[in-house]
């Protein structure tokens, strides 16, 4: 799923601990797959999700379902709400406070899993994942 960005160079291997990603939408759901602890260790250190797809079953009754054709075992292996993550990750899982249902309802159980910052709000935790990646 993932590649260690430090065998490919992107990065100097000093700067691989400093590695914030993120995306929106699949590419929150791309940049939560980055951190699953089934891989070698990432490197990453925060990850900024808003608006993200968590779970991929319910694309299987959407109108993408002919466009993506997955199956219950992909959607099941692919869907970072079934994954377990690399301790240490700190994690700002965000929606827009119009966003539909389908992305409010992936958020809440995403972040439910306890993956960011406690005790913190979301602009609180997004700039102590900014302060944490000057260090």
């Amino acid at each position: 799923m993932r590649e260690n960005p430090i065998s490919y160079r992107i990065f100097p291997a000093s700067h691989a601990v400093k590695l914030t990603v993120g995306g929106h939408s699949a590419g929150a759901h791309l940049a939560a797959m980055l951190f699953t602890r089934d891989e070698a260790p990432s490197g990453i250190r925060g990850a900024l999700l808003p608006g993200g797809i968590y779970d991929l079953a319910p694309l299987q009754g959407s109108f993408l379902a002919p466009l993506i054709g997955i199956t219950d075992a992909e959607a099941g292996a692919f869907s970072p709400l079934t994954r377990d993550f690399e301790a240490g990750v700190d994690v700002v899982v965000l929606h827009g406070e119009r966003e539909n249902a389908p992305f409010r309802v992936q958020a809440a159980a995403f972040a439910a899993r306890d993956l960011g910052l406690p005790d913190s709000t979301a602009g609180g935790a997004l700039a102590a994942l900014i302060r944490r990646s000057d260090t």
